[in-house]
């Protein structure tokens, strides 16, 4: 694997040498590119190169990692927010022994209230920043 910098002075990676062999390890990244040298219509050489970003972390540390899609991470965000709503309405509100009736609540009710409150507010939460990453992602 080589580190170069291309034309444009970014950093990239020669990560493999056959597409169809290529697994992105997540899949908010940016896809390689593939690069392929021909010779009379017949394929003699191709590489797989992906960019790559380095972003100072401190003065004396830096990190290195390949350049992001910004559209996945966007649907990354969405995804992870819609499961999150999920997992609140499921494990929370649906709960059948949670009553969330102000009328057929017995204790405290203000302690009640402000807990459904709060898992109502994490549920709306999660709810819209599904929609509006989902939709700037579009």
């Amino acid at each position: 694997m080589t580190k170069k910098k291309n034309s444009e002075n970014k950093l990239s990676l020669v990560v493999g040498v056959d597409p169809s062999k290529h697994q992105l390890h997540d899949k908010r990244l940016m896809k390689p590119v593939c690069h392929q040298q021909y010779d009379n219509a017949e394929l003699t050489g191709s590489m797989l190169i992906q960019n790559l970003d380095e972003v100072a972390l401190s003065s004396k540390k830096k990190a290195t990692y390949f350049v992001p899609n910004n559209i996945a991470l966007l649907l990354s965000v969405s995804e992870k927010s819609l499961s999150s709503a999920k997992d609140t309405y499921h494990n929370k509100l649906n709960d059948p022994e949670l009553e969330l009736n102000f009328q057929k609540m017995e204790g405290d009710r203000k302690d009640n209230i402000n807990g459904i409150s709060s898992t109502i507010c994490d549920y709306l939460e999660d709810i819209q920043t599904s929609i509006v990453f989902g939709y700037t992602a579009l």
